[in-house]
């Protein structure tokens, strides 16, 4: 019998899936790192367009022409930082998912116990009702927990750094539907007042405060699993 015929590969080996590059992970973090930076602008921005705002609620301008030109300029600010914003966060969001399931591949090719999420769920379920809720936390656990300790992952503990990071997203994506629907109900209405105005801008300062954190928390976390899966 020849060499070739009595050849095999071990399971682990034929099956190994390797990490994630490190490049598209460091391309990951720079584009969270942009989303943070953004969200400190759009704070700042937001609170100038508040200044602008109490000034006309408080006829502090000295022509109606020259309150009008404030507002619109404001408006222009945050709408260039809007747009950029969408724009930024779209391509973070892609490579971030693409990042997780090559991670979660990697885990699942390290793990002597079969997880029960596989890697192309942990990212499907993010765009499944209900189970967007907890399906993808999970299957990230899992992976965390079996790059951790791959021979019995399920005496491992959890990540309490997952978990902030999840409850932040469950929160700032609560929030920014919450925001989407009070801003379409107020630009709508040709009776909403300086005060609804004022409102929605405090509630905007808010929510981009929590994506600012999960921002944050999610660059802690895709820094974490990268040095547990190397």
């Amino acid at each position: 019998m020849s060499n070739f015929d009595t050849f095999e590969l071990s399971p682990k080996t034929s099956l190994a899936a390797p990490p994630p590059s490190s490049y598209l992970g460091t391309v990951v973090c720079v584009l969270l790192g942009m989303q943070i930076l953004l969200s400190v602008v759009a704070i700042v921005a937001s609170g100038q367009e508040r200044s602008v705002l109490q000034k006309l609620e408080n006829a502090a301008y000295t022509t109606e022409e020259e309150g009008q030109q404030a507002a619109d300029d404001s408006d222009r600010i945050t709408g260039a930082i809007g747009v950029f914003d969408l724009l930024v966060g779209l391509a973070s969001g892609i490579l971030f998912l693409v990042w997780i399931y090559r991670f979660c591949r990697a885990a699942h090719a390290r793990s002597e116990i079969p997880l029960s999420v596989s890697p192309g769920w942990t990212v499907g379920y993010f765009f499944i009702p209900i189970a967007n809720l907890f399906m993808p936390y999970r299957g990230i656990q899992q992976a965390y927990r079996a790059c951790a300790d791959p021979e019995y992952w399920g005496d491992t503990k959890s990540s309490s750094l997952i978990l902030l990071w999840w409850i932040s997203h469950l929160v700032s994506s609560f929030l920014g539907r919450l925001l989407f629907k009070w801003s379409l109900r107020v630009s709508s209405n040709e009776e909403s007042t300086i005060l609804d105005y004022l409102n929605l801008n405090l509630f905007v300062m808010v929510s981009e405060s929590a994506d600012m954190l999960t921002c944050i928390l999610c660059l802690a976390m895709v820094m974490t699993l990268r040095r547990v899966i190397r």
